[in-house]
């Protein structure tokens, strides 16, 4: 648990430097660096309490845990069975859509996989090889019925779709950005760390 420490207002302004009140009220917005420096002493009134690694706890958790990035897809399990139906007739990549907030970062790191998380669902229970994660509609590699569909964010297209024998559970995985476990209410798709490889 991070340890706090706890300083009144008064003696927090008594550790400012000396000049004009503007001047030192802009020095107590320092007050994280000043109050780590005073973090020994036991000081009595706290109407400011801060925890002194609060800042480093939040810099680590920003750092992508080791291991490949992955795509979780948030789906409709009518889109992967209509996505088998086509795959078998004969297409060779597929694109579907979403407007995902956490889909950002696939534009930017090198990402192979996608895992499927059909709705209702609290497993990933398919698998497929990504093409890659675009903004651009790609008409003649969507679902059949979905071809003119253009209000996405984001595209991403997969290979051929293939069972997760065994499914694996939400909260085995975590979020590639955070390192955090997964809980069972996805918020939508995202990249997370790769289960598999």
């Amino acid at each position: 648990m991070p340890r706090l420490v706890a300083m009144s207002i008064g003696t927090a302004l008594s550790h400012l430097p000396k000049g004009p009140s503007n001047q030192r009220w802009t020095a107590l917005g320092q007050g994280p660096d000043l109050l780590r420096q005073k973090s020994n002493q036991r000081i009595s009134m706290f109407p400011f309490v801060f925890p002194t690694d609060s800042f480093a706890m939040t810099k680590h958790l920003k750092k992508p845990i080791s291991g490949n990035p992955a795509l979780l897809a948030i789906v409709g399990l009518e889109w992967v069975e209509q996505a088998m139906k086509e795959f078998g007739e004969g297409k060779r990549e597929i694109y579907f859509g979403t407007s995902a907030t956490g889909m950002g970062p696939a534009l930017r790191v090198p990402v192979q996989r996608v895992y499927f998380k059909t709705e209702g669902s609290k497993a990933i229970t398919f698998q497929a090889d990504l093409v890659e994660v675009t903004r651009q509609n790609v008409p003649n590699k969507r679902l059949n019925s979905m071809e003119n569909e253009s209000d996405w964010k984001y595209y991403y297209g997969f290979g051929k779709i293939a069972p997760m024998v065994p499914a694996v559970a939400l909260s085995a995985l975590r979020y590639f950005s955070t390192g955090n476990q997964i809980q069972n209410a996805v918020p939508g798709s995202c990249l997370i760390h790769d289960p598999i490889s």
